[in-house]
C-alpha cells in the first residue's frame, strides 16, 4: 500500500488510504461552491447522499451510486432547506418548495412508490429543517414558519410532527414555540428537546421544551412540557447546537455583545433531568475570536470534543481562520481550554529557520471529528491552505486527543485540484475498523463548482510512522535564489512590454478568472524602466518581495472622457507576494487600490 508523504517541519508523517483510489468521487452532478449537501449511513452502514446542484435541483444518491431528482430539469423555481435522517435500511428526505404549492415535502426511500408527501400546510414553512430519528422507531420533523396570527405574537414560530414510518402516517402539526433557530434532539424512549432562541420575546431568550414518549405528567396536549428558560441573551450568531452525551443533554451558542455586536462568546447549558433545570457553562480562551464553525463527537462515556475554526480578532490585523480542539472528560462539567491542531511556529521563524513556517499565514477552517472503534481513538480532518491550494489535513490520537499519534497528516489529493470541508456539516465518519471522510473537490481554480469526494483512512497504519526528511529537499537560500529568478523573469517580460510571458508567471486562481486575451488589453499603460529585487522573505508556500521600480505613465487618452493622462518616471518600491503552487513560484495577481485578490489562502 502506497505510503505518500507530507512535510510537517522537519518529518515526513506517512499515512495510508484505504484503497487503491484514495479519493472517490460521489456526485454526478457538480455542486456551486455553496450548494447545500448532507449525508447519512443507515444501520447497515451504506451511505447516503443528499445534494443541490449546481442548477439548484434537489438529488438523492443511493448506496449503490444512482441518483434521483425531485424536479424536473425544465423547472424554473428551485426548491431550498434540506432535512436527512437514517432509519432501518433507508433515509427520509426532507425540503421547502413552492411547486405544486408552497410547503414542505417528505420522501421515504424504503417506500419506492410515494409521491412527495406535504407535511407543512398552515405554517408557511421556511427553509431551516430539521429532522432526526428516535429510540423507538419515529421519524421526528422540525421546522420554522411565518404564519401570521399565531397565538405567541411572534412573526416566526417552531412547529413538530412525526413520521410513522410502519403506518404511513403523520401526526398532527403542533405549534411549539417562537423563534428562528430551530434545533432539536431525540432520546432512545422517543422523548424529544426542542430548542430556540426567542428574538422577539422580551427578555430574549434562549429556550427548551422537553416532549415525553407518551405525553403526561406536565405536559400539554401537544405532548410538550412548559418552556424553560435557559439563559438571557440579546444576540446569538445563527449557531445553535444541541446534542446528548449520555443522559446529558446539550445546548451550544455563541452569543454577541459589544459596538456592533463584535463581541462573540460560545456558550453552552446542560441538564440532567430533560430539561426541568439547565446549568450554564462558557469556555475560556476563546473571548477574542469569532466561532465560525463547530463540530462536535460524543462517545457515551463522558468524553466530548468540540472541534471549531475561528478567527482571532485584533484591531487592524487580518487574521486568518484557525482551527482548535475543545476536550471534556467529564461529561461537559469541565472542560479544556481551546487547543490549536496547527502549532504555529514563532512570527519570525518562517524567515530565520530552514524548513519553519508560520502557518498564521494560512487559513485553516472548518474542521470535524469523530471517535474510533477502540477507546480513545479520535481522528480530526480540516481544510488546510498552507499549501495555497486547499488541502485535507488529519491529526490522529490514542488517547482522547490529549496527545496525537500523528499530526497535521497531510491527506491523498489530485494534484492540482483544490478539496474543502463544510462547516455545517460534520464531514467524518466511522466506516467500521475504517474512517471515512466526505469532502468537496472543486473543479477548476475559480473555485466555483465541485464534487463530493470520499477518502477512506486505515487507522491501524496511521498511528505515529515518521521517517526523516528527504536529503534532496531544497535549502531555504535555494528557495530565495529560485523565486528570485521568477520574479526578475516577470520583471524583465513587463520591462520588454512581453505581457504573454508576465501572464504565464501570474497565480492559477487568476489566470482561471481572467483570460490572456483579457489581461493583455488591461495592461501596457504603466512603461517600467527598471526593477531591483532589494529582499525577499519567505514563510513556506508563501514569498514576500521588496521591489524597487522605476516607471512612467506615458501620455494616453482616457477613453471614457477623452482627456490626455501622463506621469513623469518615478522610483517607487512595492511589495510583490510569489506563491509556491504547482512546483514552482507564481506572482500573486493583486489590485493594490482595491485589496481584491483571487487566491483564498
Amino acid at each position: 500500500m502506497a505510503r505518500p508523504l507530507c512535510l510537517v517541519g522537519s518529518l515526513a508523517i506517512a499515512f495510508a488510504v484505504q484503497a487503491a483510489e484514495p479519493v472517490e468521487a460521489l456526485t454526478a452532478h457538480p455542486l456551486g461552491a455553496k450548494s447545500q449537501w448532507d449525508y447519512r449511513v443507515d444501520e447497515g452502514g451504506r451511505l447516503w447522499l443528499a445534494y443541490y446542484d449546481a442548477n439548484r435541483r434537489l438529488r438523492l444518491r443511493y448506496p449503490d451510486g444512482r441518483e434521483q431528482s425531485f424536479q424536473p430539469e425544465e423547472r424554473g423555481q428551485a426548491p431550498s432547506g434540506l432535512g436527512l435522517e437514517a432509519m432501518g435500511g433507508g433515509v427520509d428526505l426532507l425540503w421547502r418548495d413552492k411547486m405544486p404549492k408552497k410547503g414542505l415535502y417528505l420522501v421515504d426511500s424504503t417506500l419506492p412508490d410515494m409521491s412527495p408527501l406535504e407535511i407543512g400546510a398552515g405554517t408557511e414553512p421556511l427553509a431551516r429543517i430539521r429532522a432526526e430519528a428516535d429510540g423507538a422507531g419515529l421519524l421526528h420533523l422540525l421546522w420554522y414558519g411565518e404564519e401570521t396570527g399565531e397565538p405567541t405574537g411572534s412573526p416566526y414560530n417552531l412547529y413538530h410532527r412525526t413520521w410513522h414510518r410502519s403506518s404511513e402516517s403523520l401526526s398532527p402539526t403542533e405549534l411549539v414555540m417562537p423563534g428562528i433557530y430551530p434545533s432539536m434532539v431525540t432520546d432512545e424512549t422517543g422523548g424529544v428537546m426542542v430548542f430556540s432562541w426567542l428574538r422577539d420575546a422580551s427578555p430574549k431568550r434562549i429556550v427548551a421544551r422537553y416532549r415525553p414518549a407518551s405525553g403526561g405528567g406536565e405536559a400539554d396536549q401537544a405532548g410538550f412540557g412548559p418552556a424553560v428558560t435557559i439563559s438571557e441573551i440579546a444576540t446569538i450568531a445563527p449557531l445553535l447546537e444541541s446534542f446528548r452525551s449520555g443522559s446529558r443533554w446539550f445546548v451550544l451558542w455563541v452569543g454577541q455583545s459589544g459596538e456592533e455586536r463584535a463581541d462573540y462568546r460560545l456558550e453552552g447549558a446542560y441538564s440532567d433531568d430533560t430539561g426541568k433545570s439547565w446549568t450554564r457553562f462558557g469556555f475560556e480562551g476563546l473571548e477574542a475570536m469569532s466561532i465560525a464553525s463547530l463540530q462536535r463527537a460524543a462517545d457515551g462515556s463522558g468524553h466530548i470534543i468540540l472541534a471549531i475554526s475561528a478567527l482571532e480578532r485584533k484591531d487592524g490585523v487580518k487574521s486568518k481562520r484557525d482551527v482548535f480542539l475543545l476536550r471534556s472528560e467529564d461529561n461537559g462539567t469541565t472542560w479544556s481550554k481551546p487547543e490549536p491542531l496547527r502549532r504555529p511556529a514563532p512570527a519570525d521563524a518562517g524567515a530565520t529557520t530552514d524548513g519553519s513556517v508560520d502557518l498564521r499565514a494560512f487559513h485553516a477552517k472548518d474542521p470535524s471529528v469523530a471517535f474510533g472503534s477502540e477507546p480513545g481513538q479520535v481522528v480530526v480532518v480540516w481544510e488546510d491552505w498552507r499549501n495555497i491550494r486547499g488541502s485535507l489535513y488529519a491529526s490522529l490520537s490514542k488517547d482522547y486527543g490529549r496527545t496525537w499519534a500523528a499530526s497535521n497528516v497531510r491527506l491523498p489529493v489530485d494534484p492540482g485540484k483544490n478539496f474543502g470541508m463544510d462547516g455545517k456539516l460534520n464531514g467524518i465518519y466511522k466506516d467500521g475498523s475504517h474512517f471515512a471522510v466526505l469532502a468537496g473537490r472543486y473543479e477548476n481554480d475559480t473555485l466555483s463548482t465541485r464534487q463530493i469526494v470520499r477518502v477512506g483512512l486505515s487507522w491501524p497504519e496511521l498511528a505515529d510512522y515518521t521517517e526523516p526528511e528527504p536529503a534532496d529537499l531544497p535549502t531555504k537560500a535555494e528557495r530565495v535564489e529560485a523565486v528570485r529568478k521568477r520574479a526578475q523573469a516577470f520583471w524583465t517580460a513587463v520591462m520588454n512590454d512581453d505581457y504573454k510571458d508576465a501572464y504565464a508567471l501570474q497565480d492559477p486562481f487568476f489566470r482561471a478568472r481572467m483570460s490572456m486575451r483579457d489581461y493583455l488589453t488591461k495592461t501596457g499603460m504603466i512603461k517600467y524602466e527598471s526593477a531591483k529585487i532589494d529582499s525577499i522573505d519567505i514563510n513556506g508556500a508563501r514569498a514576500e518581495l521588496q521591489v524597487k521600480l522605476r516607471a512612467s505613465i506615458p501620455s494616453y487618452k482616457l477613453p471614457t472622457t477623452g482627456e490626455v493622462v501622463s506621469k513623469p518616471e518615478k522610483e517607487v518600491t512595492v511589495s510583490s507576494v510569489w506563491l509556491w503552487v504547482d512546483g514552482d513560484w507564481y506572482k500573486e495577481f493583486r489590485i493594490e487600490s482595491k485589496d481584491i485578490v483571487f487566491t483564498v489562502y
